[in-house]
């Protein structure tokens, strides 16, 4: 019992205060579209045996012209794993782009030589950025690439720019990072543990390079004793959406109890950092037998059409193989 209470304090914050729905309006749940995997590995290819989905950016290139959504995803074994794109103008019909990943790993020496994960890509001013995570095979950290077109990636000379605390909450890993720019400075939260508890943290930068951790991380803790995130929520995708009360920021993330079969939750936020979560999974698992009926983790939200899609990564008892597909949807309405 001592060991839990230990682990508990080690990844406590600030306390969420669910009451009824975190958005103080209609209760959001999201549906699957279809019944199978939208993007699958390819039999054979570098993204096989490990496939998970982390980012989609919309892509106009004019007013009148149809979007084309560029989804970066991770595959690979379990020894490797690097960072592939694929590209749609539906967000059902997906085609890679080329044979090889966009984010290779690094050369045997380096700080990435074995996984490049959880892109996380931000465009501004023309510029591409790509926030990773990445290994060699002991504590992960995170790193930046950039880009002109998308497609074609340069890593940044100082990686990795963000790395573990000497000590405390996040003092091993650090890891699947969602990066804004709030009007003022860049804002990235972070996976990260210092023990077995996963939590979020938010760390702020004038330029996206240097990082200065919040005071009083993490923003969003586990949930209490007995909730469906009291082990886990992590691996969050932050958006910002309006300026009208409690909708200003939304956070998707992943949890779990202590059996780790995740599935999805929602926090809503006025200033990004004090978080009011929904009580319950937005997206559950199917049932026993279907593609994605052990684990649902990493949501990955975009608009489409007038409509909310959100897609994540499906487990099926032995590996992540494929990505699903979802509408946001508000029951009673």
């Amino acid at each position: 019992m001592a060991l839990v209470i230990v682990l508990w304090l080690a990844c406590a914050g600030e306390p969420t205060t669910p009451e009824g729905n975190a958005a103080n309006g209609p209760k959001l749940i999201l549906k699957r579209t279809h019944d199978a995997p939208v993007l699958t590995p390819t039999k054979g290819g570098w993204d096989e045996g490990w496939f998970v989905g982390s980012n989609i950016v919309v892509v106009r290139e004019a007013p009148a012209k149809k979007p084309t959504y560029y989804f970066y995803y991770e595959g690979g074994g379990e020894q490797r794993r690097q960072i592939g794109l694929a590209t749609s103008t539906d967000t059902v019909h997906w085609k890679k782009v080329g044979d090889s990943p966009v984010l290779p790993t690094g050369p045997q020496d380096a700080w990435d030589s074995r996984y490049v994960t959880d892109p996380d890509v931000v465009v501004t001013k023309g510029q591409w950025r790509m926030y990773y995570s990445g290994s060699n095979g002991t504590a992960e950290k995170i790193g930046v690439a950039t880009s002109k077109d998308g497609v074609h990636w340069e890593k940044h000379p100082g990686n990795p720019i963000f790395a573990a605390a000497p000590k405390g909450w996040d003092s091993t890993h650090v890891m699947q990072p969602s990066v804004l720019h709030d009007g003022t400075k860049w804002r990235m939260y972070y996976g990260a543990f210092g023990t077995r508890m996963r939590c979020v943290g938010l760390a702020f930068s004038d330029d996206g390079i240097e990082w200065t951790r919040y005071d009083n991380n993490p923003v969003l803790p586990l949930g209490d004793t007995g909730a469906w995130d009291d082990d886990s929520a992590f691996g969050a995708d932050v958006k910002r959406l309006s300026n009208a009360p409690g909708q200003h920021y939304e956070m998707l993330y992943t949890g779990a109890r202590s059996d780790r079969r995740y599935t999805i939750g929602r926090a809503v936020s006025d200033d990004g950092i004090h978080w009011r979560k929904d009580p319950e999974p937005i997206l559950r698992r199917s049932e026993q037998g279907s593609w994605d009926w052990y684990k649902t983790s990493i949501p990955t939200p975009i608009g489409w059409d007038g409509k909310r899609l959100v897609f994540y990564s499906g487990h099926n008892g032995t590996d992540y193989v494929g990505i699903g597909r979802t509408r946001v949807t508000y029951p009673g309405r």
